[in-house]
């Protein structure tokens, strides 16, 4: 009889940790949960932005406040490049800019001036220039109408430190991803 009441000890120990087992089972199976993977993509999204007032007569002498900056209107830090274009190059002979280089540096292989700094999202670059000259040396019937063009162009900071490394990956990418397969 003890062996009997052992065994049906033994038994209901057994069956509780069986029925323990198979709800501890049941409850993994059945239980779940959720969470929301968000992440964001970064936006790069520029624009120039100036302040000008151009002279009502172009002469010989005179300066006139032309200020160029770019704004980062995306959500993600920037590297900017800009160009400076003069419609009529022959201007360039009597017509001077202002740059800034100590905020910009200017590489003669492409033309374009290079913001030093990463440009963070709803920030503007310092200035590149502010001011467009002519020279008292040139006579006011040499004195050509022009415009200058200003082009830009960013590319997202990611992990680059340096402009230079932005631009550079920049380009390697852009030059791969026109190559013909």
């Amino acid at each position: 009889m003890r062996k009997a009441l052992k065994n049906k000890k033994a038994l209901s120990v057994s069956a509780l940790a069986a029925l323990l087992l198979i709800g501890g089972i049941l409850a993994y199976q059945t239980s779940s949960d959720s969470a929301d993977n968000l992440f964001g993509i970064g936006s790069d999204r520029t624009q120039i932005v100036e302040k000008y007032e151009p002279p009502a007569k172009l002469e010989a002498g005179i300066s006139f406040p032309k200020e160029v900056q770019v704004v980062n209107n995306g959500n993600a830090p920037v590297y900017v490049r800009v160009m400076a274009l003069f419609t009529d190059e022959s201007v360039l002979d009597y017509t001077t800019l202002d740059y800034n280089t100590s905020a910009w540096d200017y590489n003669s292989n492409d033309g374009y001036w290079y913001y030093k700094q990463p440009l963070e999202a709803g920030k503007k670059t310092d200035p590149l220039f502010q001011t467009v000259s002519i020279s008292r040396d040139v006579s006011d019937g040499d004195i050509k109408d022009f415009e200058i063009l200003i082009y830009h162009e960013s590319c997202e900071k990611g992990t680059h430190e340096t402009y230079e490394e932005a631009w550079t990956d920049f380009l390697k990418n852009l030059d791969n991803s026109f190559v013909p397969d």
